[in-house]
């Protein structure tokens, strides 16, 4: 059982008119609230990084409080919180991360307008969650995987940007990396030029 099912499981057998005095709140009803709020999570980080706060306690701080009243070992309680912060910094490292298609297109006709609206259909945002807490092997491993399957989902090719050249993968180190087609990665590959088609409002 985890924590946050633990906690759960031990404020179904208590009041939680109780649990809000004994946390000290003065307006009870808007202990019980937070509780039910809290109850509604689904995971600790979940709750951490809501934002809560209901003008006695932060998310974190009634986390920590609870979790004192409802006798938790303070080791689980701190290894939780420095959790929660560790995954804050992984996601913040992946922020800049991202896939550029590379069909090494040239315009002719084509309206500005239509090819910023697909532009979408280039730059591709990895799923943060399938690379979180992973080595930078794995990452590649799972990018390469990636591109194998979009090359063969798009048959080779991207509606108006024409036929798929190589994929340009952005890590989370600033650095970029070139996959060909078939998601080998291309040592000393050529850099790739990215152009993004916008409109300015």
């Amino acid at each position: 059982m985890n924590l946050l099912d633990r906690l759960k499981a031990e404020l179904n057998k208590i009041s939680h008119n109780e649990v809000a005095v004994n946390m000290g709140y003065k307006a009870v009803e808007k202990g019980e609230k937070t509780i039910y709020t809290f109850l509604q999570s689904k995971s600790i980080s979940y709750w951490l990084s809501s934002g809560h706060f209901d003008l006695k306690y932060t998310a974190e701080q009634f986390f920590v409080k609870l979790c004192a009243l409802l006798n938790i070992e303070p080791n689980i309680v701190k290894y939780e919180i420095e959790f929660y912060e560790k995954t804050v910094m992984e996601y913040q490292k992946l922020e800049t991360v991202y896939i550029f298609v590379n069909t090494n297109f040239k315009r002719e006709s084509q309206p500005i307008f239509a090819l910023a609206m697909m532009e979408f259909l280039r730059l591709i945002l990895p799923e943060k969650e399938s690379l979180i807490f992973k080595s930078d092997q794995d990452v590649m491993g799972i990018i390469s995987d990636f591109v194998k399957s979009h090359f063969i989902e798009n048959k080779g090719e991207l509606k108006m940007w024409g036929k798929i050249d190589n994929y340009n993968y952005h890590h989370s180190d600033g650095k970029a990396y070139t996959f060909d087609k078939h998601g080998n990665l291309v040592k000393d590959a050529p850099e790739v030029f990215e152009d993004y088609a916008t409109i300015c409002l």
